[in-house]
C-alpha cells in the first residue's frame, strides 16, 4: 500500500480532484442549458401558432419583466439607505 504522503499520491488526488471539479462544471453547463433549449422551443412554437400577434404578446411579456426587475432593483437600494 502506498501512503497518502507520497508525491505519486499527491499528484493522483490532485489530479482526480481537477477532473471531478471539471465534470461538476460540465454538468452545471449542461443543466443550464436545457431550461433555455426549452424556453426557445416553447417560444418558436408559440410563435408559429400565434403568428404577428405573439410579438405583441412578447413585447408585453418583456416590459412586464423589466418592470418587475426595476422594482426588486429599487427595494433593493431602498433597503440598502436604511440600514
Amino acid at each position: 500500500m502506498v501512503p497518502y504522503t507520497t508525491p505519486a499520491a499527491n499528484i493522483a488526488r490532485n489530479k482526480v480532484n481537477i477532473i471531478r471539479l471539471k465534470d461538476e462544471i460540465k454538468f452545471l453547463n449542461v443543466k443550464k442549458e436545457n431550461p433555455y433549449n426549452m424556453l426557445y422551443r416553447i417560444l418558436l412554437k408559440a410563435a408559429q401558432e400565434l403568428g404577428n400577434t405573439w410579438y405583441t404578446i412578447l413585447d408585453s411579456i418583456k416590459q412586464e419583466i423589466q418592470n418587475y426587475r426595476n422594482d426588486t432593483s429599487d427595494n433593493s437600494k431602498d433597503s440598502d439607505k436604511t440600514t
